[in-house]
C-alpha cells in the first residue's frame, strides 16, 4: 500500500503510456499482484495503491476523505484471514516406541541365514575362507577377520553335533 505516483497507468485495462509506468506495471504482473482500489485517490488519479498476492484477501475498500492537510485520500480497507490449508496426515510408524516381543524378536532372528555366517571346520557351516587380522583382503570381499585361536575355539563350539560331540579341527 503506498503513494506510487504513476498517474498515467489505466489500472483497468493495465496500460501505461511512460516508459517507466510499464515496467511498474510489468513488475506487479511478475509477482502475481493484484491491484484492488477501484476509485480515484488523488486529484483525479489513482496514486494511492493496494496491492495483494491473492484475490478476495483484501475487501471493503473505501476512501475516508484526506487527513489533515495532505491532498491524499486515507484507504480504509478490510483484510481477510487467509483460508488455512488443508494438511493431509501422514501416517508414520514410531520403531523406538514399538514393543516388538519376544516373538518377533525369535522370528527376525530365524530368518537370518546362518549357513556361511559362523566358521565351522571341514565345510559344514561357516565362511569358505577365514583370514587372520594380519592379512588384508579388499573390503569388499565378505570375508570374515579373526584370530586363528578364536575361530578355532567358535567352531568347536559351533559343530558340536546334537548328542553333544565336538567336531575335529
Amino acid at each position: 500500500m503506498g503513494d506510487f505516483n504513476h498517474p498515467n497507468i489505466c489500472w483497468r485495462d493495465n496500460t501505461a503510456g511512460h516508459k517507466q509506468s510499464r515496467r511498474f506495471l510489468e513488475r506487479v504482473d511478475d509477482n502475481f499482484l493484484l491491484q484492488v482500489i477501484k476509485e480515484l485517490t488523488r486529484r483525479g488519479a489513482m496514486l494511492d495503491l493496494v496491492l495483494t498476492n491473492k484475490k478476495g484477501l483484501v475487501e471493503n475498500v473505501k476512501l475516508k476523505g484526506s487527513l489533515g492537510c495532505s491532498d491524499h485520500e486515507m484507504v480504509e480497507f478490510k483484510i481477510l484471514q487467509a483460508a488455512r490449508r488443508a494438511h493431509s496426515k501422514l501416517t508414520t510408524l514410531n520403531f523406538r516406541r514399538a514393543d516388538f516381543g519376544d516373538l518377533l524378536f525369535r522370528d527376525l532372528l530365524g530368518r537370518v541365514p546362518w549357513e556361511g555366517t559362523l566358521p565351522c571346520p571341514r565345510g559344514k557351516r561357516g565362511p569358505r575362507k577365514l583370514v587372520s587380522i594380519q592379512e588384508s583382503p579388499p573390503p569388499s570381499s565378505g570375508v570374515i577377520y579373526h584370530n586363528k585361536e578364536e575361530v578355532r575355539h567358535k567352531c568347536q563350539e559351533a559343530c558340536m553335533d546334537e548328542q553333544g560331540v565336538p567336531g575335529q579341527t
